[in-house]
């Protein structure tokens, strides 16, 4: 084998190595996509958020502790509607990411299924070229 034809199947392989390592890697990540679209409020990353919004009386207590001196205390109707609002507003954030990642995440798996599909099926045509070419 040349060297020319040597070059062209390391670069066949190297390529179907990173296919297989980015498949990998992008279906953890729509596993944990998933896992954070299934309970938003729960959602990795989002450790400060989940310990206020876990509860009504855990965001009440956060409001009352983050008041100034002085500053009059809200009703509970209007911390509800904070809480309620909140709350919306982290679901919707997490859902929005999670939405991307899953979207992000299985394109790229399909561009790694085909790229490597294309580059094995080039490598085992261009072997078997090969060994028909040193039989001859």
């Amino acid at each position: 084998m040349d060297k020319r034809s040597r070059l062209a199947q390391l670069y066949g392989y190297l390529v179907c190595l990173v296919a297989v390592i980015t498949f990998l890697i992008c279906i953890g990540n729509i596993v944990a996509a998933a896992f954070d679209l299934s309970d938003p409020l729960h959602a990795r990353g989002h450790f400060e958020e989940q310990r206020i919004l876990s509860s009504l009386e855990n965001y009440r207590m956060h409001v009352l502790s983050s008041l100034p001196e002085g500053q009059p205390v809200p009703e509970d109707e209007s911390i509800r509607a904070m809480y309620e609002a909140a709350r919306d507003a982290q679901i919707q954030t997490v859902r929005l990411g999670s939405m991307r990642s899953i979207t992000v995440s299985g394109l790229l798996v399909v561009v790694s299924v085909v790229l490597f599909v294309a580059h094995w099926i080039w490598l085992r045509r261009s072997e078997a070229r090969g060994t028909s070419e040193e039989a001859a």
